[in-house]
Order: C-alpha cells, then structure tokens, then sequence
C-alpha cells in the first residue's frame, strides 16, 4: 500500500508513517525468511545433482564390470 492510498483512506500523517513502519518490519522478516528458504532450496538442488551424477556414474560402472565378466 502506498502513502497515497492510506492519505486517501483519512489516516494522519503519523498514523500513515506507522502503518508503514510496521509494514516495513514484516517485509523485512518475510525477506529474511524467503532469502534463508532459498538458500536451503539451492542446496538441495545441488544435492540432488549431485546424486544424479553419482547415479549416472554407477550405471556406467556397473555396465563395465558386465562386459569385464
């Protein structure tokens, strides 16, 4: 919400730059909890890479030792 619109709605200018205030405490926490979600995400997909590539790797080594046999 803008400052416009809380203008528009009769709100005191104290009472506007509270709303804001408080507005701009919750983004922040919300920030910090999408930024620590994302990082975790990020791991998880390296993670995962890396387990499709260890796969990978044991399928050609398993077909290798059938052709050694």
């Amino acid at each position: 919400m803008k400052r416009e619109d809380l203008k528009k709605l009769g709100l005191s200018d104290e009472q506007i730059e509270g709303v804001m205030s408080a507005h701009g405490k919750d983004i922040t926490s919300l920030q910090e909890k999408v930024n620590g979600l994302t990082s975790e995400r990020d791991g998880l997909k390296s993670q995962l890479d890396e387990r499709d590539q260890q796969l990978v790797d044991l399928q050609k080594n398993s077909k290798n030792v059938k052709l050694i046999q």
